[in-house]
């Protein structure tokens, strides 16, 4: 469950099972990493993507890395959460 976080709908959700967290995008442009057992926010990146809202995101748990694409920017960045 979010308890805080995004303004608007939420584009996609991404489970990290490994350490136990999840990681939501949105139209917001924002991305926003929940410990899983509280769903407590643990860590925001705003403004990403010069305000365009975020399409799609990828994990690796194994490196705490973030692959984050936008249709509105033709953009696509890498995120160490």
């Amino acid at each position: 469950m979010l308890k805080e976080g995004h303004e608007g709908a939420i584009n996609f959700i991404e489970f990290d099972e490994l350490n136990k967290l999840y990681v939501s995008v949105g139209y917001d442009s924002k991305i926003l990493v929940h410990r899983c057992s509280d769903g407590n926010m643990v860590r925001e990146l705003k403004n990403n993507f010069n305000g365009k809202e975020i399409s799609c995101i990828e994990m690796s748990v194994y490196h705490n890395l973030l692959v984050i694409g936008s249709n509105s920017s033709s953009s696509v960045y890498l995120w160490n959460y």
